[in-house]
């Protein structure tokens, strides 16, 4: 007689606790994230942790980068002429510098053509020459050096842009041209590493960034080429080159730069850089690694005045570029 009577009760109980709106145990294990007798609120925390993976922040759903999603929201452009690129949904990291420019463009860019100086590697204006004024007339304190384009036109205006108005996106098709245009010289040479040719700490704070340092990131990530950040170091703030004759170019840069105690560097070295106008930088960098023991050393640049030309030379000092609209300056 007690056991029906407890028996009642505790259904009475149970029928209580649900007309009050109280869960079954079990129903209370899985919502306190306890493991149910089949298992799903396991399979539902999982859920919900993929779920929160995919989420930013924000709570905002996470877009792959290179996905057409994502060129569809922040769509690409052609360096040269601004033009919105077509997507294609691939990362432009793993893109050929074909399919980061337009079709037009691609066939007008001012490659250096045959004959160039075979020590600094610009575009000569007399067949019967082998080497630019400056070559000829002086000792550059590196081995030998390339660059891919002229410094001019519309190629002009993209390296002002990436440089002073954060046009960063430019650096994927400048990389690639790297990796596939001077893919010959890099085989020939045998580099062994990347070296790029450090901003003041300064500049970088002001400019927010240091073009040089993301260029040779995505060109390692392309080569497989090892990068040696903050070997070489930038010491001095100098002024614009902008005004300045060859031996002062020489004279501003000199002693600017410094190489990292104790650390030893992999010949032959590649020095990697945005513009060539009269080497003084880069004669700057290759004095300290010879000073170093560092005999062999190369550099590759996205583009170089041609010999000769003094109106290339007068490169706009930071001011004047950022005050350019979309960074031209005529």
């Amino acid at each position: 007689m007690g056991e029906k009577q407890s028996r009642s009760s505790n259904r009475y109980s149970n029928r209580k606790r649900s007309s009050y709106g109280l869960r079954s145990s079990n129903r209370n294990k899985s919502s306190f994230g306890l493991r149910s007798n089949d298992g799903s609120s396991d399979r539902n925390s999982n859920s919900h942790r993929r779920s929160d993976r995919n989420k930013d922040r924000s709570g905002h759903r996470r877009v792959r980068p290179g996905s057409l999603l994502t060129e569809l929201l922040y769509p690409l452009r052609c360096p040269m002429c601004q033009r919105v690129l077509p997507p294609s949904g691939s990362d432009p990291a793993l893109r050929s510098w074909r399919g980061l420019v337009c079709g037009d463009c691609a066939k007008h860019l001012p490659r250096i053509r045959e004959p160039y100086c075979l020590k600094c590697g610009k575009e000569l204006n007399d067949e019967t020459e082998e080497y630019c004024p400056d070559c000829a007339a002086g000792t550059h304190f590196f081995t030998e050096g390339r660059s891919l384009f002229r410094y001019e036109k519309d190629l002009r205006g993209s390296i002002l842009r990436m440089k002073f108005h954060n046009k960063r996106e430019y650096l994927d098709f400048y990389a690639a041209a790297l990796q596939e245009m001077g893919g010959p010289f890099l085989k020939r040479t045998g580099v062994r590493c990347v070296l790029p040719v450090p901003a003041h700490p300064g500049k970088t704070r002001e400019r927010g960034y240091d073009q040089c340092l993301l260029l040779a990131e995505k060109f390692c990530q392309r080569t497989r080429l090892p990068l040696l950040r903050n070997v070489l170091i930038r010491t001095r703030y100098t002024v614009p080159q902008k005004g300045l004759g060859t031996q002062q170019r020489r004279a501003n840069v000199r002693n600017a730069f410094a190489l990292k105690k104790d650390f030893a560097l992999t010949e032959p070295v590649l020095l990697l850089d945005d513009i060539y106008t009269t080497g003084s930088t880069i004669d700057a960098c290759c004095r300290v690694l010879r000073q170093n023991g560092i005999r062999t050393i190369f550099f590759l640049t996205i583009c170089s005045v041609r010999a000769g030309d003094t109106e290339g030379m007068e490169l706009p000092d930071e001011t004047t570029a950022r005050k350019a609209p979309g960074g031209f300056v005529r």
